[in-house]
């Protein structure tokens, strides 16, 4: 079975645009129940909606240079992902090339 990694922290950042994205390709994806093929959400599961200061910039920072940089690609690593589909503006690597 391919393993498709799907980037969903938009829906722990905003209720805007990336969200709506996510959560549509979420549900479609679901409903089309794609033989051979597994879909693996890949985030950091942790809402980021409020603007209370200084825990906001904490999370953000974590989420940008810590997840994205350094627990992302292990995960990614992992799961032995065949695609990554990446929804947001983070960096996220890979240690083995994947499309």
């Amino acid at each position: 079975m391919r393993q498709i990694l799907l980037e969903t922290n938009g829906i722990y950042t905003n209720r805007a645009g990336t969200y709506r994205y996510t959560r549509g390709l979420l549900r479609g994806l679901s409903q089309l129940e794609p033989s051979g093929y597994n879909i693996v959400p890949l985030a950091w599961p942790v809402d980021n909606l409020s603007y209370r200061q200084p825990m906001r910039s904490l999370k953000t920072a974590w989420r940008e240079l810590v997840w994205a940089n350094v627990i992302a690609p292990l995960i990614i690593s992992l799961k032995k992902a065949d695609l990554l589909h990446i929804t947001s503006h983070l960096p996220i690597g890979s240690r083995r090339k994947i499309p």
